[in-house]
């Protein structure tokens, strides 16, 4: 399965990346709306995980135009409670709040998409 991570956190990008890799996921990640939404545009992803507070544009908006235009699920990550009910408005299909471990990451990740339970 392809996966899509967005963050500006190089720390989180790291950890989600090499969770999801772990059990065989396929991943790319970009810093940024602009890079994001190039791979969005050029590539067709089984699953989106974005951090709510993005550069540019941000991640409700970056949710909005995903779901204009596919059935992708997405994810969004957050550490703010208030963006609970923005999210959810604006289409997201699962929220995890931050601070998260991997493994949370990699069941919720496994839960949405139907993907086997092992772990690696």
């Amino acid at each position: 399965m392809k996966v899509l991570v967005i963050d500006d956190e190089k720390d989180i990008l790291e950890m989600v990346s090499k969770a999801l890799v772990r059990n065989g996921f396929e991943v790319t990640v970009a810093a940024n709306i602009p890079d994001a939404a190039k791979q969005i545009r050029y590539h067709s992803w089984d699953l989106i995980i974005s951090d709510v507070m993005i550069p540019y544009e941000g991640g409700f908006e970056l949710v909005d135009s995903i779901k204009a235009t596919s059935k992708t699920p997405v994810i969004m990550i957050t550490g703010m409670s208030e963006d609970v009910l923005n999210a959810t408005r604006n289409k997201a299909d699962l929220i995890i709040h931050k601070p998260f471990s991997s493994a949370e990451l990699v069941k919720k990740v496994k839960e949405l998409t139907g993907s086997p339970s092992t772990t690696g």
